[in-house]
């Protein structure tokens, strides 16, 4: 998120975020190409990308992998992406089906995370512009 919604954010929540991180481009690609090895494993006929951040890594996955996108009809075969998961509560939403994040704050059962940070710190990717 930019500043401003990391702004709005702490206001809404009280949470004051002790580090930020940027995540590079290069370090996108690497973990979006752990991603698409471990897609090549499961049983997945389409993406899903959870609005915003989650847009982005599905169209870079679909890309990589060939798999189609899908906006609609979320099914078991339906691999939900995020780039971030905080609590699950948004994740935990979509039903079975399964679940990858780029990054989590903490762990949760459901959701394959590429890598974990503290719950203190606060991502900003290179696609949100300033």
């Amino acid at each position: 998120m930019m500043n401003r919604d990391r702004e709005q954010y702490e206001n809404d929540t009280g949470t004051q975020h002790q580090q930020v991180y940027r995540v590079t481009v290069e370090e996108t690609y690497a973990i979006l190409k752990e991603m698409a090895e471990k897609i090549k494993e499961m049983r997945i006929k389409d993406i899903y990308g959870v609005p915003r951040g989650g847009l982005v890594v599905a169209v870079m996955l679909s890309n990589m992998t060939g798999l189609p996108l899908t906006s609609r009809k979320i099914s078991e075969y339906t691999l939900v992406v995020d780039d971030l998961v905080e609590t699950g509560g948004t994740l935990s939403t979509y039903g079975r089906c399964k679940m990858m994040v780029m990054f989590a704050k903490q762990k949760i059962p459901f959701v394959h995370a590429m890598r974990h940070v503290s719950p203190e710190t606060w991502l900003e990717f290179f696609w949100e512009a300033e």
